[in-house]
């Protein structure tokens, strides 16, 4: 199967789950691919990553970019029992995913998995995929506790 075809078939997936990110990730490779648009494959493979992460950053800290109030909040959330789990959650999830990083750097082909694995939770159980990297540090947690190795 043409690497055309096979992203035809994730626009169709992204469009039938009702996946719009899916769909227009798929559509943007597939513009890329028939235009022959080869440098952008390299920029997109080496940053686009961390341009998400950026874009991600920044929509979660917009709000208080607009509501200088929002300081408050901060202090009111960080004294309250969930608030204080955010925190330590935020503490995990940074931490996990940097070994995900890590490991996809060491071991770039269990992408492919985490995509399959990210496709089929869109399918069967509706998921989101803003998560790839988590799902890639889940992967190196679950590697650790199996006491696999996680290098090349």
């Amino acid at each position: 199967m043409t690497r055309i075809a096979q992203l035809v078939i994730l626009m169709g997936i992204g469009l039938l789950t009702n996946s719009f990110i899916l769909a227009v990730s798929a559509g943007f490779l597939f513009i890329i691919q028939i235009t022959g648009w080869k440098v952008m494959l390299d920029i997109l493979e080496k940053r686009a990553l961390e341009a998400g992460l950026v874009f991600l950053l920044l929509a979660i800290l917009a709000p208080l970019a607009r509501d200088s109030g929002r300081l408050g909040d901060i202090m009111v959330c960080v004294s309250s029992g969930s608030g204080l789990l955010a925190l330590a959650g935020g503490i995990m999830a940074t931490h996990i995913n940097a070994a995900g990083l890590d490991l996809l750097h060491r071991q770039p082909r269990l992408g492919l998995g985490i995509i399959l694995g990210s496709l089929l939770g869109i399918i069967l159980w509706h998921g989101v995929p803003v998560g790839p990297l988590m799902a890639a540090g889940i992967t190196a947690l679950l590697l650790e506790l199996l006491g696999r190795r996680q290098g090349p």
